[in-house]
């Protein structure tokens, strides 16, 4: 998994002081990419407002995994976005990109971070040179026209210095926020799949395009792209966000479950898209061991346990549970303490529980990105974040205390010494008492 006017405000004072005197890069304007992470934000949102959650068993919330974890520090770790990736002003070029990155690295290991969630692929493309996958507009002039230089590339460099590692993250399912097919690539491989009006593998909406979960079509292309990531770079594993099936889906694959049916087929509708998801964590989980039992392969979905079972047909039970779908998973737990609906606590206790009978790391994703904000959508505790500066710094503490493997921060640009509310926030987590 945010804020509007604020985060546009903080994005332009960190474009400005990238670069004195830049002209605005080529590859993607300042304007557009505010009105991205508008978008990107505002889905989140939604996305986590938790009007259905169903509750998890609340008997005992230990798992042998956790009762048996001898490490004495947390697996910590931060996102970074494509939006974050960009090439913009002040970044355009391999030097000022290689200095904004380090900037953000060295923030990042200031609080202790040793991982890093790297967005290599966020719509059906990619910012490395791929041969799956057109080049992302992020990082070029257009998707599909040449790099400057390798970004994604240049990050994990960049991070090996650091003595970070650097998870590859992938969004499997999305292929734009638009709705015109024609506007992507002529390289993209949605647009090559796509046949209007019979398409089996591609869904164009309103709300955007995506590859339909039920192709096997889709399935191996990014399990391939997968392949393609662990063999180009020294990573330390693949990772996918909270992008399964798409908000209120509707019937766009109604022929390929008839055709399911009609073969004999006896699941349910939504047990068929949740198998159809699973599948491909399993063929990715796969995938990553192929190339070394120590790579790992890592799901974020998104904190509302019942949201992610009934309406984007993640099977997180299946996969907390039983072997071979993921090494860890990372619920985006962007809660705080006094949520009206969803109390960090109890999330937090509801996702060990189903962590219990299995093997799966647990890691709680955690909302930097609120500090110093209204959480509008919080109910009685709207103004938590407004008033305390110390929420990460105890959700760290709570993660410890009940013994789960770590945490990851949301996202890279909010490790954030030089705005306040961040500030404040971040200083308490570095004097926590571990």
């Amino acid at each position: 998994m945010k804020r509007i006017m604020f985060t546009a405000l903080v994005f332009i004072l960190i474009f400005c002081s990238c670069g004195k005197g830049d002209n605005l890069s080529p590859y993607v304007s300042e304007t557009v990419l505010q009105t991205e992470k508008t978008t990107v934000q505002t889905e989140t949102t939604e996305k986590l407002r938790a009007e259905n959650f169903v509750s998890s068993p609340s008997e005992s919330t230990s798992s042998p995994q956790t009762e048996n974890r001898q490490e004495t520090s947390l697996f910590s770790a931060s996102w970074l976005s494509y939006i974050e990736l960009s090439l913009v002003s002040g970044r355009s070029t391999e030097e000022s990109y290689i200095a904004y990155i380090d900037g953000i690295f060295d923030n990042m290991k200031q609080v202790g971070i040793t991982d890093v969630f790297v967005q290599a692929r966020p719509f059906a493309d990619a910012l490395y040179p791929s041969d799956l996958f057109p080049t992302s507009a992020y990082a070029a002039s257009e998707q599909g026209a040449e790099m400057p230089f390798d970004v994604f590339g240049t990050v994990v460099e960049r991070a090996k210095i650091k003595n970070l590692s650097v998870h590859a993250w992938i969004n499997p399912y999305r292929v734009s926020h638009g709705s015109d097919i024609g506007a992507l690539s002529e390289k993209n491989p949605a647009r090559l799949m796509y046949k209007e009006g019979t398409s089996e593998d591609v869904a164009v909406t309103e709300k955007g395009i995506y590859f339909n979960p039920s192709s096997e079509k889709v399935r191996k292309l990014i399990t391939d792209g997968a392949k393609e990531l662990l063999e180009k770079y020294d990573i330390k594993g693949i990772h996918i966000d909270d992008y399964f099936y798409f908000e209120d889906c509707g019937d766009f694959d109604a022929g390929q479950y008839s055709a399911y049916t009609a073969q004999g087929g006896a699941m349910e509708l939504d047990d068929w898209r949740r198998a159809n998801v699973s599948t491909l964590l399993s063929s990715l989980y796969s995938v990553v061991k192929a190339y070394g039992q120590d790579k790992i392969f890592s799901v974020s979905p998104a904190g509302d346990i019942g949201k992610c079972y009934n309406e984007s047909y993640a099977d997180v039970y299946l996969w907390c549970r039983e072997e071979g779908y993921c090494d860890m998973i990372i619920p985006q737990i962007y809660f705080g303490f006094e949520h009206g609906k969803l109390p960090f606590i109890r999330c937090l206790e509801d996702w060990m529980a189903l962590c219990r009978e299995g093997n799966v790391r647990l890691v709680a994703g955690l909302a930097l990105y609120k500090a110093g904000q209204e959480d509008a959508y919080a109910l009685s505790g709207k103004d938590e974040w407004l008033k305390s500066s110390d929420i990460i710094a105890r959700q760290v503490q709570t993660v410890k205390e009940k013994k789960c493997y770590g945490y990851a921060l949301y996202s890279g640009s909010y490790i954030d010494f030089n705005e306040k509310s961040f500030a404040e926030e971040l200083n308490n987590l570095k004097t926590m008492a571990y």
